[in-house]
C-alpha cells in the first residue's frame, strides 16, 4: 500500500500570506499520526511578479522554490510538477532536470512498485496546457518500459478533460485525445492527478480516476456561484486543503482534507 499526499497551487510569490497557507498544510502533514509515503505538488508552485525582467523573474522563482521545499521539508520524498505560473528555467535548475532551456521538464520517480510520472504540459505565457507529439512520444516510452508488476500515477497541472465550467474550461489541456488513447492502452496507469482549478474534484479520464487537489493559495469558485461576468474565479476566504490518496494493488481511493480557518 502507498499513501500519497497530493498538494497543488501554493503560488508562492514572496508574500507572508502565501507562505503561511503552505506552511499550515505542511505542519498538518508533519503532525499526522501516520505520515504519507510521498508528497506530490501538482504545479503552480510559484507566482511571478509579472513586472520584472525575465532574468529577475527567474531569480525570484528560484527563491520561492527554496521557500517551498523548506516548508515541505519532512522525512518523505517531495515531487513537484511545473504549472503555468512556474518559471521553467528556475524549475529545471532547482531540480537538476534536463534540458536547462525553455522546454518541457518531465520526471519519472519510482517508489517500490509505484512509478510517478510528472508530465510538463504547460505552455509558457498561457494558462492552458498542450500535448505535443514529442510529449506523447516521451510518455509512451516511459509507459512501455514499465514492468508487469509496476503501477503508474500520471501527474500534470492542467486537467485533460472539461469540467463544464465555462469560465475556466478554456484554460485546461488541449489536444487531449491522443493522450487519452495512450492512457487507455496502458492498464498499469491507476490514476491521473492534476491541479489548476484550485478546487477539489474527481472525475474520470480514459477510464481512470482523475483527481484534482484543492488549492493551497486560494479556492476555486463554483460556476453556480458566479453572479456576473468578470467575477473572481478564486477566493482567499476558504482555508487551504489537500488530497490524500491510497493505492492498494489496482485500487485507488481519495479523500480530501480542508484545514481549519486561521483567525486573522
Amino acid at each position: 500500500m502507498v499513501v500519497i499526499a497530493h498538494l497543488s497551487d501554493p503560488h508562492l510569490d514572496g508574500s507572508p500570506e502565501a507562505l503561511s497557507r503552505l506552511t499550515q498544510v505542511a505542519d498538518h502533514l508533519r503532525g499526522l499520526a501516520i505520515r504519507p509515503d510521498v508528497v506530490i505538488v501538482s504545479g503552480d508552485l510559484t507566482q511571478s511578479a509579472g513586472s520584472l525582467p525575465p532574468a529577475d523573474e527567474t531569480v525570484l522563482a528560484a527563491q520561492n522554490l527554496e521557500s517551498l521545499l523548506a516548508a515541505l521539508s519532512m522525512d518523505v520524498p517531495v515531487f513537484c510538477c511545473p504549472g503555468n505560473t512556474d518559471d521553467r528555467m528556475a524549475f529545471a535548475s532547482r531540480f537538476g532536470l534536463s534540458p536547462p532551456i525553455p522546454g518541457p521538464v518531465h520526471q519519472v520517480h519510482r517508489l517500490g512498485q509505484l512509478v510517478i510520472i510528472l508530465l510538463d504540459v504547460t505552455v509558457p505565457g498561457h494558462g492552458y496546457g498542450q500535448v505535443t507529439d514529442s510529449i506523447l512520444a516521451w510518455l509512451a516510452r516511459q509507459l512501455d518500459a514499465l514492468s508487469g508488476d509496476e503501477r503508474a500515477v500520471l501527474v500534470m497541472h492542467q486537467p485533460p478533460t472539461p469540467l463544464y465550467h465555462a469560465a475556466v474550461d478554456g484554460l485546461f489541456l488541449r489536444s487531449s485525445e491522443a493522450l487519452e488513447a495512450i492512457i487507455t492502452r496502458h492498464e498499469q496507469i491507476v490514476a491521473v492527478l492534476c491541479g489548476h482549478t484550485h478546487a477539489a474534484l474527481t472525475t474520470t479520464f480514459a477510464g481512470k480516476p482523475l483527481v484534482i487537489a484543492p488549492g493551497i493559495r486560494s479556492a476555486g469558485v463554483l460556476l453556480q456561484e458566479i453572479r456576473e461576468p468578470g467575477s473572481p474565479l478564486t477566493t482567499d476566504d476558504v482555508p487551504p486543503g489537500y488530497a490524500m490518496h491510497v493505492l492498494q494493488e489496482n485500487h485507488f481511493s481519495s479523500q480530501f482534507r480542508t484545514l481549519a480557518q486561521r483567525s486573522r
